[in-house]
Parts: structure tokens; C-alpha cells; sequence
């Protein structure tokens, strides 16, 4: 076993690796859910493990306890610490993780590369138009979806499409008749795309 001068060591290396050192003499119950989640962080890492498992680490956090919290645990990656993660923040996984795999009611959907879910080519064109009335029902007819709304400029909407011929057709329909273009660029598909394609409306885990 080790020396209590080496557990203490230890115990002073979590709590400066998780930024509590100015927080030594506090209470516990006197933190807040973002300094609870370090302290409980440093816990786990005092052994220095070479497997970290997480459950909803993020749950709870306000944007900037999330983003102290993911770099946390970026610094400790680097360190050569694995991290097993499980978490319905698509977005955190996907910054995060190299791998990720997607479970329905219990059953094991598939196990992917973040990377390779970027780099395979499949994905989306997105066309952002205003004063596009005249044209509205036109762009709508092959839209995999419409999302609209309001900036300083005035209302603009967002045609998306599965087909580049589709969507290059809908480009030239909405620029002949009168729509101003805001934007028409590939969007690649993200994790949560992969999710709702594999999973749909029901419940799952990630």
C-alpha cells in the first residue's frame, strides 16, 4: 500500500487537477451542483484509474459548469484516462467521445466512429430563403423538413433536402422567382441525425 505522505499526494493532485484548491475549507453543502460534481470528480480520480466511467455528468450544470466540466475531463483524456460516458447530450458526446454507441430498450443499435459519422458523405442540403411567398409551396413539395423564423432583416425559412438534384432544382426555382437566397450549403450529419434515423421517436440511450 501507499505512505499516508503519498495519499496525501494524491488527494492534493485530484483537488488541483478539478480547481477546488481555493476551495479547501469550504462546507459541502455550501457548493454549488457544478462544484459538487468536481468534488465527486476528484474522488474518482484520486486512484489515478486508467477506466473512468460516467453517468450524466453534465445533468444539473449551467453552460458554464458544462463547459468547466467537459474541459476537465478533455485535461484528463489527455492524461491517458479512458473515459466511458453515457449521456443524452448528443452535442457533448460528439465533442467529446471518439467512439459512441446508440441503444433502444435495452438492445445495441451499433457502436460508430464520431469521425466516420462526419466524414461518410451522407447528409443534408440546406436552402435559407426570404421572401419566398411565392414560391413557398414549390420549395415545400420534396422538404424533408421547414423551419422558420425572424432575425433583424425579417422572416426567412429553412428548406431541407435529401437529394442534391432536388435541392439544386429548388435553388434555381426560389433564385427565377424573385427569393432572395440567404444561404445553400451540405450539411453533414450529426450524431443526433444518426440517433433519430436509428431510433426514431422512441426512448433510448446513448
Amino acid at each position: 500500500g501507499s505512505s499516508y505522505r503519498e495519499r496525501r499526494e494524491a488527494v492534493f493532485e485530484a483537488i488541483e487537477l478539478v480547481h477546488l484548491t481555493n476551495r479547501l475549507e469550504a462546507r459541502m453543502r455550501s457548493l454549488s451542483k457544478g462544484l459538487t460534481q468536481r468534488v465527486a470528480m476528484a474522488q474518482a480520480i484520486v486512484s489515478k484509474p486508467k477506466l473512468l466511467i460516467l453517468d450524466e455528468p453534465f445533468s444539473g450544470l449551467d453552460p458554464i459548469g458544462r463547459k468547466q466540466f467537459r474541459d476537465l475531463m478533455v485535461e484528463l483524456r489527455s492524461l491517458g484516462t479512458t473515459i466511458l460516458l453515457c449521456s443524452h447530450i448528443l452535442s457533448d458526446v460528439e465533442f467529446f467521445c471518439d467512439r459512441a454507441s446508440i441503444m433502444s430498450n435495452g438492445v445495441l443499435k451499433g457502436i460508430f466512429d464520431i469521425k466516420g459519422i462526419k466524414g461518410a458523405g451522407a447528409g443534408k442540403f440546406e436552402l435559407v430563403v426570404r421572401q419566398y411567398e411565392s414560391v413557398q409551396d414549390e420549395l415545400s413539395q420534396h422538404a424533408l423538413g421547414i423551419e422558420s423564423r425572424t432575425d433583424p432583416l425579417g422572416e426567412l425559412s429553412k428548406f431541407t433536402y435529401s437529394d442534391r438534384t432536388i435541392a439544386q432544382h429548388a435553388l434555381g426555382v426560389a433564385v427565377s422567382k424573385g427569393a432572395i437566397v440567404d444561404s445553400f450549403q451540405f450539411v453533414n450529419d450529426s450524431l443526433e441525425d444518426l440517433f433519430v434515423k436509428l431510433v426514431g421517436q422512441a426512448g433510448a440511450d446513448l
